[in-house]
């Protein structure tokens, strides 16, 4: 009789997402041989926790080679896709490894090479001594702080291999410097920065420290020293980017659309912004016993109620539990499972970020949480006009939505938590898809906030459009940093510090970035019209709201057309 032969079951093709990936992690793989505090900090990689920049004289040379080898290998696979998600997928990962080349050559071309070490080795160091990192990973910030300090096996002192790539740029003519008050900021806040380094391993009582904190403590009074000497004689007064710098600034955060256009857009929006404040502000007035009727007299009346310390974080805590609450009544978008954490930041993450902040340590890592980081209040810090724009009851509910939810926090978690690909969780990300969800956000919460919170939020999204207008206004030369002040601190009402560090952002910290948030929100609610449109009667807020986030971080235009074939095939759910 013959044997019967039963065949295996077949082994199932893997998923559109586990195939996405295996091309991801190899461009994820290539990019932390480079530069790989960012990605193990986010949870991307995880054998990378000892690894720091490379710092070498040619390591630009060598990573655009790197690219151009994974994006011959990517356009390959491309080409035989024939599932559409993964070959949208592919499109992602090609467009970031090109841009990011792009991005080297230009630099490289145009502008001086320099770095602060200490600022990057503090938030290298911040990356691994964090309470939601296991102690087993924490042990290897030693590791990581002896190849900063020089003093690891085969290594050399990070601030000696950057001096010595800056050096190597000198000689080119055609390369601009730093803009010479960044250069000034980045030297005044080393001793913020060594300090912070010292009191990371003090809390998590890192044994065998001390001879590497303190050397590395002193190779960066000898970076403070370089910097003054060296880079400083060759900053530059204009802070204005060569144009095809300012352009590529522009695409590296999303923005595809002439700065003309924007600017005239983001005009007429403040104005109209600006007419809804001064029609709340008497009821606010009213309602708050404030003698003033003006909108900026209401909101300066409102921020004289400074919170700060156990109390501040009190508050945000309340605000958020409020905003999860209307969030759920009114059936807008569903909430991540998980309660949110909130904690004060240290007086080195202030320096280095001193507005409120989803903290995205390890969110893509497995059973990570993000965290809601709360800058030091103005009794708390030294600075002489210090920041009263975050840290007062009205601005929570806002600040709540934007940072929290329905805001960074849902969307962030959402991402992390849903089995979404890598090009859509990390390669697609950029600040028109994130901060224009984030400003989206309070749009959302702003009708169902009390009249004092609804005036708050408005100047929010007016602050929002005077950076769509002045960040490239500036690099344009349209208008002069005492022209874009004056608009921040008459027009906009924020403090000097917050005016001050708006525009650090615009002439050096980032240029190019400011405008996304109303870039991208601007997208979202054009959306969002379109759908309305086309549910008609059937449309639903929250199925709306959970199909964007559920696409990932798409650029505005993939989002549209993915959002619009989901509903064009299931108009209802």
């Amino acid at each position: 009789m013959a044997a019967v032969v039963v065949a295996p079951p077949p082994v199932p093709l893997a998923t559109a997402v586990e195939r996405s990936d295996v091309f991801a992690r190899k461009l994820v793989a290539a990019i932390a041989d480079f530069a790989p505090e960012g990605l193990a900090q986010m949870g991307v990689i995880d054998t990378k926790d000892e690894a720091i920049v490379d710092l070498g004289l040619d390591a630009d040379v060598r990573f655009r080679a790197r690219m151009a080898k994974e994006i011959v290998e990517l356009e390959a696979a491309r080409a035989l896709e024939k599932d559409e998600v993964v070959a949208q997928d592919l499109d992602i990962l090609i467009k970031r490894a090109k841009l990011l080349t792009r991005v080297s050559e230009l630099e490289e071309k145009r502008l001086l090479t320099w770095m602060s070490v200490a600022h990057h080795a503090f938030n290298g160091i911040k990356a691994l001594l964090d309470d939601q990192v296991p102690p087993e990973r924490r042990a290897k910030a030693l590791v990581r702080l002896r190849k900063y300090a020089g003093i690891e096996p085969g290594y050399r002192p990070a601030t000696e291999l950057s001096m010595a790539r800056a050096r190597a740029s000198f000689g080119d003519a055609s390369r601009v410097g730093p803009v010479r008050e960044e250069v000034l900021k980045e030297i005044a806040d080393i001793p913020t920065y060594k300090k912070g380094i010292a009191d990371l391993f003090a809390k998590y009582q890192i044994p065998g420290c001390e001879d590497a904190v303190a050397r590395l403590s002193a190779e960066l009074d000898l970076e403070g020293a370089f910097l003054q000497r060296e880079i400083l004689p060759r900053a530059r007064p204009d802070f204005r980017l060569p144009e095809d710098v300012y352009a590529i600034q522009l695409e590296k955060v999303g923005i595809d659309i002439p700065p003309a256009e924007l600017v005239a857009s983001a005009h007429r929006a403040f104005g109209e912004t600006l007419a809804e404040m001064q029609a709340l502000a008497p009821e606010v007035a009213r309602a708050e016993g404030i003698a003033a009727t003006d909108a900026l007299g209401v909101v300066a009346a409102l921020k004289k109620h400074q919170v700060g310390g156990d109390a501040l974080i009190a508050l945000y805590k309340t605000r958020i539990a409020a905003l999860e609450e209307i969030i759920r009544r009114e059936h807008l978008v569903t909430l991540p499972s998980r309660p949110m954490l909130f904690r004060l930041a240290s007086a080195a993450e202030t320096a280095s970020s001193p507005a409120p902040h989803i903290d995205i340590q390890g969110l893509f890592g497995k059973g990570k949480n993000l965290s809601f980081v709360l800058p030091l209040s103005a009794e708390a810090r030294a600075d002489a006009d210090a920041y009263d724009d975050f840290t007062f009851d009205a601005a929570a509910w806002t600040i709540g939505a934007h940072e929290g939810r329905p805001g960074h926090d849902l969307q962030l978690s959402v991402i992390s938590e849903r089995g979404l690909s890598l090009a859509r969780k990390l390669f697609a990300f950029n600040s028109v898809n994130v901060e224009g969800w984030g400003l989206y956000a309070e749009r959302l919460m702003r009708p169902f906030m009390p009249p004092a919170g609804r005036l708050v939020s408005l100047q929010g999204l007016l602050l929002r459009e005077a950076r769509a207008f002045l960040d490239p206004e500036l690099q344009t030369g349209k208008s002069t940093v005492d022209q874009a002040r004056d608009v921040l601190l008459r027009e906009v009402g924020t403090s000097r510090a917050l005016a001050k560090e708006e525009i650090e952002r615009f002439t050096f910290r980032s240029p190019g970035q400011a405008p996304s948030y109303f870039y991208g929100y601007t997208h979202i609610v054009a959306l969002r019209a379109r759908i309305e449109k086309l549910a008609g009667p059937a449309f639903n807020a929250q199925k709306f709201h959970d199909t964007v986030i559920d696409q990932g971080l798409l650029p505005p235009d993939v989002l549209e057309r993915a959002v619009v074939a989901k509903y064009e095939a299931h108009p209802v759910r």
